[in-house]
């Protein structure tokens, strides 16, 4: 009997032993944690509080891990841990939670009331090396980090009840895919959006107030004409889609550009250092421009125009020297474009 309260008492109190290649995801989850702590410091208040947090899943090829996950989930899926540290818990799921090979994405069930994720975000992401069979230029694991805490940075949002039921209410089914499918289809619609996007660009790289103005109400002048248009042509108003998807994607780019401009005054991490092949001490980022990344700011290059009229709205609040974040998630009807218009 004493052989066995012995044998229960080790296992009770000996530190968790993850298997050598579970230590690279493990290292890669904490690193971006830290990141993740960073920018709520430093970019977006709030960002970095457990209030804020959802559990991240991250898949191999074979497996699934999730990190500090809701009650709901242990109960429903029973993973076993591997893993735990003050601000970490990580388990292993009894087989992959997600069937399809590539995961980039916060994600919630909205309609079966049986999931683990009903109403509940979680982030779910590939790790590094299935991303970049499918990302074939991924560069390294800090690029991977960009785009991890851009769809982290969405469970943030939707852990403000207002985002969620703002969507529900007043955007659901309507996606940021569908406005850019107006947008390729439609000859018109890209040239006002197009304009819209050039005035703000010009009001960014004003120099002195007056001029910053004048492009501003030039923007709100051709988003009008835009809106007028689409009301015509399409039949519909398109403001609460539009507003709520520049508010969710281009504060979401404007987290993961912070990121991006950061990196070099960031100190490499160490223990990816020692362990990650693919991370490259901050180097892949030490040399970056926004001007050469156009894909961040530019209509017509982004992957949705959204994410860059979203985006530069963010930035022309900031040079405004506006306070917006504390309310732009709380206020789920205030969008980005209102916030200028102030």
């Amino acid at each position: 009997m004493k052989l066995i309260l012995l044998s229960l008492l080790l296992l009770l109190v000996s530190p968790l032993q993850p298997k050598r290649e579970e230590k690279v995801m493990i290292n890669r989850i904490s690193y971006i944690m830290h990141l993740k702590a960073t920018l709520g410091q430093q970019y977006w208040p709030g960002f970095n509080t457990v209030a804020g947090d959802v559990p991240l899943v991250y898949f191999t090829d074979s497996a699934s891990y999730v990190t500090n996950p809701t009650p709901r989930f242990m109960t429903m899926i029973r993973p076993v841990q591997i893993y735990r540290s003050p601000e970490l818990n990580i388990y292993k799921t009894p087989e992959r939670i997600n069937k399809t090979p590539f995961q980039m994405s916060t994600g919630m069930d909205l309609l079966d009331t049986t999931a683990f994720n009903f109403r509940a975000p979680f982030m779910f992401c590939s790790s590094p090396e299935a991303t970049k069979k499918v990302v074939t230029d991924l560069g390294s694991t800090e690029e991977w980090a960009t785009m991890v805490l851009h769809e982290y940075f969405h469970g943030f949002q939707f852990r403000h009840e207002p985002m969620l039921d703002y969507y529900l209410r007043n955007v659901f089914p309507v996606s940021a895919d569908s406005l850019h499918r107006v947008y390729r289809a439609n000859n018109w619609f890209k040239r006002l959006t197009d304009e819209e996007n050039g005035l703000l660009l010009l009001a960014l790289s004003s120099t002195d107030s007056t001029t910053m103005n004048t492009y501003l109400h030039l923007f709100q002048n051709k988003r009008k004409e835009k809106r007028d248009v689409c009301r015509e042509k399409l039949k519909y108003d398109i403001r609460k889609y539009e507003g709520y998807y520049e508010k969710l994607e281009g504060s979401a780019r404007y987290v993961e550009y912070q990121l991006m401009n950061n990196f070099r005054a960031l100190p490499p991490d160490k223990a990816l250092q020692k362990s990650d092949t693919f991370y490259t001490s901050n180097k892949q980022f030490s040399n970056f421009q926004l001007e050469k990344n156009t894909w961040l700011y530019e209509t017509n290059q982004s992957a949705n125009y959204t994410y860059a009229t979203g985006f530069n709205m963010a930035r022309l609040l900031d040079k405004l020297k506006r306070p917006y974040k504390e309310q732009l998630f709380t206020n789920a009807a205030l969008f980005l474009e209102d916030l200028l218009a102030e």
